[in-house]
């Protein structure tokens, strides 16, 4: 399985061209924005001005129904399938994978204090509804482009990036599908943040948000659609740790086993992406990486420029990766290793290589 295409919605704005020129400069996307009860909310980076109607072209969409974690998803769907045609692929064997840790959790509570303050439980707002199930996403983006293929929902935390692509590549290897779009989404919401300050006392780190989506095909599939390999999956390793000091040293193993698995040794990793916030799971990453590639390689992180993405850091990522990759090319391209680490014990790396 490789990686033929993408497309992104970032805190840049819309499209990967906004999101190369902030990865490239390095231009700090936080912002202050209102928070529902009017409240200034400050470090915090929110995709600017985006309305999913304008982005789809479509006046008619239900911006209230749809709700943003679907807006963006639909968004970022749309604009990988206006620049890649998929529809010589029949509709059956095109599908989609999609992942977020809390990108539903907004109108899941929502529908909760409705329900618990009302005059009857079930006195809620009935269009809220659709939009608190995790796979409603993913559904609606199959609905409007005809992806009636395989079509999954994945959500592991910190490493669901990962995991969906993990996922979609064991689709394909059993033959489940020839194309499928594969990413992640989380947006930015006042329940989020309260989520995150009530289990860590205060935010780890900026929020952000937003959404990444890439196409995925074997390269025979490419080669005849006249796509490219753009990045090759070389291995994806996940394990779990039983405290966040023991995180680095399950991480460490995780990072040897996919070198190994790969053919490949620490030397020729020519990047690290790192995604744990500020803290004692960024410490532990950093030892992991330290201590399985000693010539230390460039190691970066995207959190400090576009927020915490948490479920969608992983992807965030790796199109970090490929932006850099760019700007530094190497001969027989450039490997890349992506790491994660959840607070709550689970870790993961994939290796790449960017073409």
């Amino acid at each position: 399985m490789i990686i033929s295409g993408f497309s992104v919605i970032s805190s840049y704005g819309i499209g990967f061209s906004a999101f190369e020129s902030g990865i490239g400069d390095e231009r700090c996307a936080l912002s202050t924005i209102d928070s529902d009860d009017g409240r200034p909310v400050p470090g915090v980076a929110r995709v600017p001005n985006f309305d999913v109607r304008s982005v789809l072209g479509d006046d008619s969409v239900n911006i209230d129904r749809l709700g943003r974690p679907a807006a963006l998803a639909m968004g970022t769907v749309g604009l990988l399938l206006d620049e890649y045609d998929t529809e010589s692929t029949v509709a059956e064997r095109r599908g989609i994978v999609l992942g977020g840790a809390m990108m539903t959790a907004d109108r899941s509570m929502s529908i909760m204090r409705e329900s618990l303050t009302g005059t009857a439980p079930y006195h809620v707002d009935p269009k809220l509804l659709p939009g608190s199930a995790m796979n409603y996403p993913s559904s609606q983006c199959a609905i409007r482009y005809g992806l009636k293929g395989l079509n999954s929902t994945v959500t592991t935390g910190r490493l669901t990036g990962l995991s969906a692509l993990n996922y979609t590549r064991r689709m394909h290897e059993r033959g489940r599908a020839d194309v499928v779009l594969a990413g992640a989404i989380e947006d930015l919401n006042q329940q989020r943040c309260r989520l995150v300050e009530q289990a860590h006392g205060q935010r780890r780190s900026p929020l952000g948000e937003g959404a990444c989506v890439f196409l995925t095909e074997s390269e025979e599939s490419a080669r005849r659609h006249g796509r490219s390999n753009l990045i090759g999956i070389l291995a994806l390793e996940f394990g779990t740790a039983t405290s966040v000091e023991s995180a680095g040293e399950v991480l460490a193993h995780r990072i040897t086993r996919a070198l190994r698995r790969s053919g490949l040794v620490a030397e020729d990793v020519w990047a690290v992406a790192v995604s744990a916030p500020e803290g004692a799971t960024r410490i532990e990453e950093l030892h992991a990486v330290s201590s399985t590639i000693r010539d230390q390689p460039r190691t970066f992180a995207v959190d400090h420029l576009i927020g915490d993405t948490d479920g969608a850091s992983g992807c965030f990522q790796l199109l970090g990766g490929f932006v850099r990759a760019r700007r530094d090319p190497v001969p027989g391209g450039n490997i890349l290793l992506v790491t994660s680490v959840d607070p709550d014990g689970q870790v993961g790396c994939g290796l790449f290589r960017i073409h």
